[in-house]
């Protein structure tokens, strides 16, 4: 995470140690993109377990064999829409408000592309990484916001 103080995000480093994502950013060794592009290609997602084949070896990423690889942990609060929980209070247009570039700019739409630097690499790392999804990256959800 060095390179964080280097390109001057120490807020953002702040911002990753509290989610406790320091063990999988710094993850390393050899990447074979293509091998990565089949893994996904083929993947499928099964009560609860990702599938994936490459190359004719089965492959089965359990949720305790991703917390041990990337180092995470599983704890704090389940945030499920219409259940009560303590994130109950959370506005996200106040949350979203506190991120911005340009305070005091009326909020219609949550796009990545108005936040802070440091949010906008959180952001990133949250809707790629953390809580994928195909497409639009650009907009947060509230998930999204709750998880930042």
């Amino acid at each position: 995470m060095s390179w964080l103080r280097v390109e001057n995000f120490g807020n953002l480093e702040q911002h990753l140690k509290a989610q406790k994502l320091k063990t999988f950013l710094e993850l390393s060794g050899k990447v074979y993109p293509n091998l990565v592009k089949v893994f996904y290609a083929n993947l499928k997602f099964s009560n609860g377990v990702l599938k994936s084949n490459v190359k004719g070896v089965e492959m089965e990423i359990t949720r305790q064999t991703w917390k041990d690889v990337a180092g995470l942990r599983q704890r704090g609060v389940q945030v499920r829409k219409g259940e009560t929980s303590a994130v109950d209070e959370f506005n996200k247009v106040h949350y979203f408000n506190q991120c911005v570039r340009n305070q005091g700019e009326q909020v219609r739409n949550f796009r990545v592309g108005r936040l802070r630097v440091e949010e906008r690499l959180l952001a990133m790392v949250v809707t790629k990484i953390i809580m994928p999804r195909g497409s639009n990256h650009a907009t947060l959800n509230e998930g999204d916001l709750v998880v930042m």
